[in-house]
């Protein structure tokens, strides 16, 4: 009988795989008794991971951590009695006595389509609302993307001190520019944002250079470093930045990670304006550009081959003689009438199936001055009542890196004037796609004195959902029959607690 080596499978390796995908931020590393640094799972983590109470622990380690961390952690898993209660026509929501609750007193819009949309749109904090969602989204969500504060010094400042009580406040005396007060702030929300995504699905995130660093980590620990797909440069500033005493801010970072990398299918992207250009030749089957298959002395298969001008081209091809015959055949290698009569594949324009995005966003993502633009002439207004709007290019482009398909889900939990909303709807106008957005925005009040109050705007969430009824309006007035199906309506919910 022959003798055959048999390798059994490690339960001990099966089970750290398991963990680490159900709790990515609990991988970390120690010492062996060797000194060797190794991988491990953290208990303390692993344990605050099924405890809605803080858990202590003073064990040196390998681990990026900040003031009340562990507190951010139990607010996860801490419990909340709300609902979200819809709205369907226009109502006024009465201010309760508790002067908190100032910031809701407001008159509400209400949905449109309610019956027959598959969007939603909510009005409220997202760390509860996200809790919420969790309950019906989890496992469901294809993309979200945000676009969270900054920490800028001028930020709304989620405000969430670990008890129930006052959501937002203002930054007093600069005091969002404190790391910790972010980190406390954006790191329960994304932790909640994993839960809800696909396993095929991805979440974006913008940011500057402020917190960028921080906010890789921050990335790194809950989704696994394993599963960054790139960090994206988008240039938001046309031409160059003014006189200052610290470098120009002219980029920002779109940062991806995905829930299993895996799994996750990165989207193409259409040619640029430059690469169009690129497909300059045509015949009767369409415009093509050449693909080039012969590398004298750098390619894998060498064979000869007589060109239609009578002259013998030998070299190496990156493709078998057969195929290369097969294709002379059908009429797809083009050949140079100038030089050494090099021969080339037609690659046609009609079955281009994308570039294959790289970390560099150029200006057909849109920049901050063509999202101002836009948002005027969307509102038909000279001002602006709504700072730094995303150009609606960005989240179109994202959308597909994303590779968001008909039917899937996109969240938006930083939404302020729902650009990812009129993204979604656009993207569904050019292909008649059927996704579905989630948007929610905390009901920030506009101050007297600003140009979105003096418009008549009491709220972001105002805008934000008028947003949404003019660009659905113009989008299905420039695609004319073909876009009368599309959904451009919502359903609008409010954050209500119970107790």
């Amino acid at each position: 009988m022959d003798k055959s080596t048999i390798h059994t499978s490690s339960p001990a390796e099966d089970n750290y795989t398991a963990l680490v995908r159900l709790f990515p931020n609990a991988l970390t590393e120690t010492v062996d008794e060797a000194g060797n640094v190794i991988r491990a799972i953290d208990k303390n983590i692993l344990e605050q991971e099924i405890n809605n109470r803080v858990v202590d622990t003073q064990d040196e380690r390998y681990q990026f951590t900040w003031p009340d961390k562990r507190k951010t952690m139990a607010l996860v898993n801490s419990q909340i009695s709300a609902i979200l209660r819809p709205v369907r026509n226009d109502e006024q929501a009465g201010a309760g006595e508790d002067s908190s609750d100032a910031l809701i007193d407001y008159t509400r819009t209400g949905s449109i389509d309610f019956d027959t949309t598959e969007n939603i749109y909510i009005e409220g904090d997202n760390l509860d609302v996200l809790k919420l969602l969790r309950e019906t989204y989890l496992n469901r969500v294809k993309m979200i993307y945000i676009d969270p504060p900054y920490n800028s010094g001028n930020d709304l400042i989620y405000n969430d001190r670990f008890t129930e009580g006052s959501r937002i406040v203002r930054d007093i005396e600069n005091e969002g520019r404190l790391h910790t007060n972010w980190l406390n702030m954006i790191y329960p929300r994304l932790r909640l944002a994993r839960d809800l995504l696909a396993d095929d699905g991805a979440i974006f995130i913008s940011i500057d250079d402020r917190e960028q660093e921080n906010l890789k980590k921050v990335c790194n620990e809950i989704f696994g470093y394993s599963n960054c797909v790139g960090v994206g440069q988008w240039r938001r500033v046309e031409g160059k930045p003014g006189r200052s005493k610290e470098m120009g801010r002219t980029s920002e970072f779109v940062l991806i990670y995905a829930k299993r990398k895996e799994m996750f299918n990165i989207g193409m992207l259409p040619p640029s304006e430059a690469g169009l250009k690129e497909f300059s030749y045509s015949d009767e089957k369409g415009r093509f550009r050449r693909g080039q298959i012969y590398y004298p002395n750098r390619g894998i298969h060498k064979y000869s081959v007589v060109s239609p001008f009578g002259s013998t081209i030998t070299g190496d091809f990156t493709i078998r003689e057969e195929v290369f015959r097969q294709y002379e055949q059908d009429g797809l290698i083009y050949w140079a009438e100038h030089g050494c009569h090099t021969p080339y594949l037609k690659v046609y324009l009609s079955g281009f199936k994308g570039v294959t995005p790289t970390n560099t966003f150029g200006k057909e993502f849109g920049s901050s001055q063509s999202a101002v633009k836009e948002f005027k002439a969307l509102f038909d207004m000279d001002t602006m009542i709504f700072d730094n709007p995303k150009p609606t290019k960005l989240l179109y482009n994202l959308l597909l890196i994303g590779n968001v398909k008909s039917g899937d889900i996109v969240l938006d939990f930083f939404s302020g004037s729902s650009t990812t909303a009129h993204a979604v709807m656009q993207l569904n106008a050019a292909d008649s796609g059927k996704r579905k957005f989630i948007m929610v925005q905390i009901p920030e009040v506009c101050a007297a004195n600003n140009e979105a109050a003096k418009a008549g705007y009491a709220t972001i969430c105002e805008i934000g959902k008028e947003r949404i009824r003019r660009a659905g309006i113009k989008i299905k007035k420039e695609a004319g029959l073909t876009a009368q199906d599309l959904d451009t309506g919502f359903r609008v919910y409010v954050l209500e607690y119970n107790d």
